[in-house]
């Protein structure tokens, strides 16, 4: 298993079958939902040009 810093476990049993099951995607998928919670607080929410520049 690879953790977020990229280093391999050993002693893992787990088999990597798509890109979907390394840790580096889902911790990627973690911060894209803590970013997408942020921008959508009233503050940020108003200032469309920064919220469509996050968003792509």
């Amino acid at each position: 298993m690879i953790n977020l810093n990229g280093v391999c476990h050993k002693n893992s049993k787990r088999m990597i079958k798509n890109f979907e099951d390394l840790g580096v995607w889902q911790g990627a998928r973690e911060l894209c939902k803590e970013i997408y919670s942020l921008i959508s607080v009233n503050e940020f929410s108003k200032d469309f040009a920064l919220v469509n520049q996050i968003n792509r």
